[in-house]
C-alpha cells in the first residue's frame, strides 16, 4: 500500500510513499511539516484511521478531524515508572533505579508506587536513602494530581478517518503518559492505524527515558505487522532517540538552517542520491527531500485542500507557492 504525497519538483511527476513508519522534519512555520502530516492522513487507504496528538496551543491543523477524549491506563512496572520519572525530571536516573524497582513490586498503579516510597522513607535508616526517597516522592507529587483528576476516557475509540486528541491542558509529563497509553493500546488491539507524534525530540528523547519512547519501541518492532504505523514529527532530529530513527523506513526532510542539524538529517539519506546541505537550507515551504529505501526525490507536498493540477503546476515551477 502507498500514499500519494505530491509531485516531484521540476518534472511534476506524481510521488507516492510506501505505508511505513515515517519521519517528518523541518523548521516550524518554514517547512510545512503539519501540512504534510495532514496531507498523508487525508490520503490513507480505505479502512485506515489516524490519531493525532495536539500538544501545544496554536496547532490549528486537522480542524475537520473527530475529537477524541484523552485516554490513559496506568502501568506500574519498574521500567515504566522509571521512564515516567525521567520524563518528569528531564534527566537520566541512575542512583534512584534500585529504589524504583523495590517500590514498584506488587503494585498496579502509580499511587501504590508512591505510597511504597512514602512508607520506605518513613523507615529509612540512612541519610542517603532518605534523600533519594524524598526526591522520588517530590516527583510523584508533581505528576499524580494531574493523573487522578484528569477525567480520562476508559477506552480508546477512534472514528474512521482523522482523530485529534487535545492534550494542551496537561503538562508535558502527563501528555507523555497519555500518548504512551494510546500507543500501547493501539499496537496491542488495533490495526490499520496511523499515529502522529508531534515534538518527537521531547517525547522520544535520545539521552533519557520517557513513557512514549518506551511504548514507541513496541510499535516500531511489532506494529507494522498489523498495520499500525508511527509518524515522528520533529523540528530537528538531534535530540530524537537514534534507535527509533534507525527503524523509520521513510524520511521527509524539510528546510533547515543550522548547518550541523542539516548534516545530521542528511546522514539518514542514501549517499547515492543525497542532496547538498545548501540545497536543504534553500527549500521553500512545502518542498521536501523524500527518501525511501531505494530513492530520494525533491517533492512539493500537495496539501489536503489543494487540487492535484494546482500542486503539479507549483512543482513544475509554473505557479508560485501561495
Amino acid at each position: 500500500m502507498r500514499i500519494h504525497l505530491g509531485y516531484e519538483v521540476g518534472t511534476g511527476e506524481p510521488v507516492s510513499i510506501p505505508l511505513r513508519h515515517v519521519v517528518v522534519t523541518g523548521l516550524t512555520q518554514q517547512s510545512g511539516k503539519t501540512t504534510t502530516c495532514e496531507a498523508m492522513v487525508s490520503r490513507l487507504p480505505e479502512g485506515f484511521k489516524a490519531l493525532v496528538f495536539r500538544t501545544k496551543r496554536g496547532d490549528l491543523a486537522f480542524d475537520q478531524a473527530h475529537d477524541t477524549p484523552p485516554f490513559y491506563r496506568q502501568e506500574s512496572g519498574w521500567e515504566y515508572v522509571l521512564s515516567v520519572l525521567e520524563a518528569a525530571t528531564k534527566q537520566k536516573l541512575r542512583l534512584e533505579r534500585s529504589f524504583i524497582i523495590n517500590a514498584s513490586r506488587g503494585t498496579t498503579t502509580l499511587r501504590q508506587v508512591y505510597q511504597n516510597i512514602v512508607a520506605s522513607k518513613a523507615t529509612a535508616k540512612r541519610g542517603f536513602d532518605e534523600s533519594v526517597l524524598t526526591v522520588l516522592e517530590a516527583y510523584f507529587e508533581k505528576v499524580l494530581p494531574q493523573i487522578e483528576t484528569g477525567g480520562f476516557a476508559e477506552a480508546l475509540a477512534l472514528a474512521p478517518g482523522a482523530n485529534v486528541m487535545d492534550l494542551t491542558g496537561f503538562s508535558e509529563e502527563v501528555q507523555a503518559l497519555v500518548i504512551s497509553s494510546c500507543l500501547e493500546e493501539l499496537w496491542k488491539h488495533a490495526e490499520n492505524t496511523f499515529i502522529i507524534i508531534p515534538e518527537a525530540w521531547a517525547f522520544i528523547p535520545q539521552s533519557r527515558g520517557n513513557p512514549v519512547k518506551w511504548a514507541a519501541q513496541h510499535v516500531i518492532r511489532q506494529g507494522a505487522a498489523v498495520g499500525v504505523y508511527l509518524v515522528a514529527d520533529s523540528q530537528d532530529v538531534t535530540g530524537v532517540d537514534k534507535q527509533i530513527l534507525k527503524s523509520m523506513d521513510c524520511w521527509i526532510l524539510g528546510r533547515q538552517r543550522e548547518i550541523n542539524e542539516v548534516k545530521r538529517a542528511l546522514d539518514q539519506l542514501p549517499p547515492s542520491s543525497r542532496p547538498s546541505a545548501e540545497e536543504v537550507t534553500q527549500l521553500a515551504i512545502g518542498q521536501f527531500y523524500v527518501s525511501t529505501e531505494d530513492w530520494c526525490k525533491k517533492v512539493y507536498v500537495q496539501p489536503a485542500w489543494m487540487a492535484a493540477e494546482a500542486a503539479q503546476r507549483i512543482a513544475k515551477g509554473e505557479a508560485q507557492i501561495s
